[in-house]
């Protein structure tokens, strides 16, 4: 929206509303929410509130990116490449070493937010699950990312539309670490961290309980 009280206001409408869609969820509903708000922005509307072509296309390829995210929806097209499917159920992560959940910061679904340790509270913020392309997918379409698809040590974790890169390809392990193949490192909490909001990061695997990781 080009006004910003509108805005504004759509924004915290679009707040509450994964809540809810997990409410629904929770009970036995088939629902499922796909964002449109972060997808556009006030260049992809004709006039303020209505979408161009381009902003329709964009949309065209959300609501295709989530169909491709839930399984049954949509098959696979003649002789492409299959879509990522889910290889489980969507699950909370508990960090091993703080006892709080792999978090989605402010429930936002905008690219680029970071992920964080907090209270696990079943939120949809805090429910991932694993693809057969190795994605630890989040509301449907968007993915667990490292950041800039970086390898340094101290590089921030964020979410991202899942584009099928190596940056947004994890491995759970054995010993309970999940592993960021582009990087080859660790998904970390910083300092051994056990308070709520502490951002995460990729490092060098070194097997301590902040960088173990369980499935609940």
């Amino acid at each position: 929206l080009s006004n910003s009280g509108q805005e504004a206001a759509a924004r915290t409408f679009n707040a509450a509303i994964p809540g809810i869609v997990q409410s629904k969820a929770n009970s036995g509903k088939h629902v499922h929410l796909v964002d449109m708000h972060s997808k556009l922005t006030t260049g992809d509307l004709i006039d303020g509130i209505h979408p161009t072509a381009n902003g329709y296309d964009k949309m065209a390829a959300a609501w295709y990116a989530a169909l491709q995210s839930v399984p049954g929806s949509i098959g696979q097209s003649g002789g492409g490449t299959p879509s990522a499917t889910p290889t489980s159920s969507a699950n909370a992560i508990r960090g091993v070493g703080s006892g709080r959940c792999l978090d989605v910061t402010g429930v936002s679904q905008v690219n680029g937010t970071q992920v964080q340790i907090w209270d696990c509270n079943g939120q949809s913020n805090q429910q991932w699950t694993q693809t057969s392309a190795g994605e630890l997918r989040v509301y449907g379409g968007k993915c667990l990312d490292v950041n800039g698809g970086g390898t340094a040590d101290g590089t921030s974790v964020i979410i991202w539309d899942c584009n099928g890169q190596n940056n947004q390809q994890w491995r759970f392990n054995s010993d309970g670490t999940i592993t960021a193949v582009g990087a080859n490192k660790c998904l970390d909490v910083p300092n051994y961290s056990t308070a709520n909001g502490v951002k995460l990061q990729i490092w060098t695997c070194n097997g301590q309980n902040n960088q173990k990781w369980t499935r609940v």
